[in-house]
């Protein structure tokens, strides 16, 4: 959500940034913005994608940017297939069927370009006095301790450009000696009441937050 964040207000025409809360700073910059085409670079795939449908639907309803996804990006492999037809989770299925929306509509000229693109990992940064390119490592979708994760391949691919956001997310770790869920990246719990393995709450401790629910909410 945070890099849907990001795109959004380097996206936005400064005239539809005036009707919010921003900083008058921020905004007199990005009236300046010369930014005409934005990469989102996800280290997934388009299954395994973490922002919400909503945020997702918004980018696409930008009046001053089109959407470009090209379809081979969203060719599934064996594992990632296996999960979206599972039902285990409706908003990746929402996801992708938005995706291909996208990926079959066709540009409208608008003035800025949004680029999604799907399992690649940044390895380095190139450019001596400011960024001047990206090298990245093309990925594949593997099984880690039950989570499907990005494995790097031996393909790489430097990319122009001029500007970087990182955005990558948040995982709870573990604290030694309190139960955690490594599924989901939290300390399992009833209502904020810690839980051990066999749901059993634990006397006076207590979770809040992230740790409690998860990464989620909407800037």
């Amino acid at each position: 959500n945070v890099a849907m964040d990001v795109v959004r207000m380097l996206a936005r025409a400064p005239e539809e940034l005036v009707e919010t809360d921003i900083a008058d700073y921020a905004l007199e910059a990005l009236r300046h913005s010369q930014v005409k085409e934005i990469l989102i670079l996800g280290r997934r795939g388009p299954v395994q994608t973490k922002f919400t449908h909503a945020e997702l639907k918004e980018l696409g309803e930008l009046a001053n940017a089109d959407i470009i996804v090209d379809p081979s990006e969203l060719e599934l492999d064996p594992l990632s297939e296996e999960y979206l037809h599972s039902g285990e989770d409706r908003s990746a299925e929402r996801n992708y069927v938005t995706l291909q929306e996208f990926a079959h509509t066709p540009a409208q000229g608008r003035p800025r370009r949004i680029i999604m693109r799907f399992l690649v990992s940044p390895v380095e940064i190139l450019g001596d006095q400011h960024v001047e390119a990206l090298r990245v490592v093309h990925n594949q979708i593997c099984e880690r301790e039950h989570f499907l994760s990005p494995c790097p391949t031996e393909d790489f691919e430097t990319i122009p450009v001029g500007l970087v956001f990182r955005s990558i997310g948040y995982h709870g770790v573990p604290l030694p000696g309190v139960p955690f869920d490594r599924k989901h990246g939290v300390i399992p719990n009833f209502e904020g009441r810690v839980q051990d393995e066999i749901g059993a709450t634990q006397p006076g401790d207590y979770v809040v937050g992230w740790i409690k629910r998860g990464p989620s909410g909407i800037i």
